[in-house]
């Protein structure tokens, strides 16, 4: 028995050996930076991302290729006070990206709008970029008022900590932070442009056109890209119909604000742990809208007051429409109309038939060699 026991502790030992050593293993705990890292996004290998200036570091969840906090970030040279908010002359702290050179010189525009609305727009010094046509129908921006600055619901701070330029957006009533770019991840190329920032909640709606499955979002390294085509809801993250770069915060305070991404080139936005959010495009410039509100309602008050409120619709436009994709003949175009109106459905305005009947789907171009070239001779 004694020989029995003296061979099983023998055997044992390497056993409890083995364990000791994973028990600290279990409970490691990981980099700080697992909540908050800003992606460097298409080098899926180790040595691709290194060679591009990246960190990797595979993590249990979040990218395991991202940047650190003091790259490809821009200093600041120079600030001014202006009649309406602030310039900033910032210049770059790496020559190029892992996506191309790096802007040079750039100037941020800080704007106060109104008393809870504020822009930050970047604009490159050196040429002239793209910038959203439909801003110059905004009515704010038409008829700009005059700000009083003691009435601000807001206080725009900007920081050149460790020479690497960031910028705050602070609610005055409570102190709460609503944008903080110390993050890192300020990224700008001609081609590839990227700003990243801290929120002050995980309360985050808004952002489309997507299936989102939650209307409040996942912020788990979630990314949603955004660029129109013609693609039906099938789940998934997938980009729709439309592009809305604009979303709402509800405040661990209960008070809220929106921020909306002014830009109409192909973007994607991604959703931090931290909570953080990240808007990447490539193209035009980086142009932020901040409204300041107290709930969601004001929130979008103060947005529709930026781009135009909604016209109202005639009455009868917010019936059914009979619509559909694949009439593939205008007999059976003819058949659904005859039947809709013997079953005393009224037919107020048109028919819906897709684009199966334009030449090369061009909605205005009715195609000859179609079963629908008949169609404009159609009585409804």
């Amino acid at each position: 028995m004694f020989v029995l026991g003296f061979a099983l502790a023998i055997c044992l030992t390497p056993l409890s050996e083995f364990f000791l050593n994973l028990i600290p293993n279990l409970f490691k705990e990981e980099p700080l930076d697992t909540n908050d890292r800003i992606r460097c996004p298409g080098f899926r290998d180790e040595a691709t991302c290194k060679s591009h200036g990246c960190v990797h570091a595979r993590v249990s969840h979040g990218p395991s290729c991202f940047m650190k906090k003091d790259s490809f970030g821009f200093k600041i040279e120079e600030v001014s006070e202006s009649r309406d908010g602030m310039e900033v002359r910032l210049s770059n702290l790496s020559e190029n990206t892992p996506y191309g050179p790096s802007l040079t010189s750039v100037n941020v525009s800080i704007t106060y709008i109104t008393a809870e609305i504020v822009r930050v727009k970047f604009l490159d010094n050196q040429n002239e970029r793209f910038q959203v046509p439909v801003q110059n129908e905004f009515p704010l921006l038409q008829e700009r008022e005059k700000v009083d600055h003691s009435s601000l619901a807001y206080e725009v701070l900007i920081h050149n900590k460790s020479d690497i330029f960031s910028f705050e957006i602070k609610r005055l009533k409570d102190l709460t932070v609503l944008w903080d770019t110390s993050i890192g991840g300020l990224m700008l190329s001609d081609q590839f442009l990227q700003i990243s920032s801290y929120l002050p909640s995980k309360n985050i709606y808004g952002l489309g056109e997507h299936t989102h499955p939650t209307l409040r979002h996942p912020l788990m390294y979630n990314t949603w890209p955004m660029f129109t085509r013609d693609q039906f809801p099938e789940g998934d993250n997938m980009n729709l119909y439309g592009v809305h770069p604009f979303y709402t915060c509800l405040e661990n305070s209960t008070n809220s604000h929106g921020v909306l991404f002014l830009n109409s080139n192909a973007m994607d936005v991604e959703l931090l742990p931290a909570p953080g959010i990240t808007f990447r495009t490539i193209g035009g410039i980086i142009d932020l809208f901040f409204f300041v509100g107290t709930d969601p309602e004001s929130v979008v008050q103060l947005y529709t007051s930026l781009v135009g409120r909604t016209q109202m619709p005639p009455y009868w436009a917010l019936g059914f429409q009979l619509s559909r994709y694949g009439y593939n003949s205008l007999d059976n175009l003819k058949t659904a109309l005859e039947r809709t109106r013997k079953a005393d459905i009224a037919q107020n305005f048109s028919l819906a038939i897709g684009v199966t009947f334009a030449s090369i789907v061009e909605d205005f171009l009715i195609s000859e060699s179609s079963n629908h070239h008949s169609i404009k001779d159609v009585e409804l």
